[in-house]
């Protein structure tokens, strides 16, 4: 499965279940954490804090770092779930 077709399938499945279901998913420990610029990170963030926060039940969460992310880059990732991830999600 590819990174987009998981993407769209956890949108779908957060649509559904938004209400009974905590999703905790974000798949920035692949692409483009650590090969993808700054702007990437936070545009990725950025993107699935929107498909996925409205209406509760999300958790932003990286939990493994490896040594060949660049560490600008796990702090934009944190730095845009917290500029954008405090809810009320628009």
């Amino acid at each position: 499965m590819s990174l987009e077709a998981l993407a769209q399938a956890v949108v779908e499945v957060d649509e559904e279940w938004a209400k009974s279901l905590c999703v905790r998913l974000l798949r920035v420990d692949k692409v483009p954490l650590p090969f993808g610029t700054v702007d990437e990170v936070r545009d990725h963030v950025n993107r699935v804090i929107r498909e996925l926060a409205p209406g509760g039940g999300y958790i932003f969460a990286i939990n493994d770092i490896r040594p060949e992310v660049p560490p600008q880059n796990t702090t934009a990732a944190f730095k845009t779930a917290q500029d954008f991830g405090t809810y009320p999600i628009p």
